[in-house]
């Protein structure tokens, strides 16, 4: 379960957008498939030199972190 989705290291595109454009949600089980596809579609805007995503546990808590 991912319990929140943090966006890092965006210098010309804003969190908020890239937030909206992912199939991959907070509150949802994390499905690897998906997030793939997601990553797949943010690169190929032509806006990112990488995107990179980890899950990080803060706790009880699952945090998804895409760089």
């Amino acid at each position: 379960m991912i319990d929140s989705i943090e966006v890092l290291g965006t210098e010309f595109v804003r969190e908020k957008v890239i937030l909206q454009q992912l199939r991959t949600k907070a509150g949802e089980p994390l499905d690897l498939d998906v997030l793939e596809r997601d990553v797949e579609w943010l690169y190929g805007w032509g806006d990112f030199v990488g995107i990179h995503f980890g899950l990080e546990r803060r706790g009880d808590r699952h945090v998804l972190q895409l760089r």
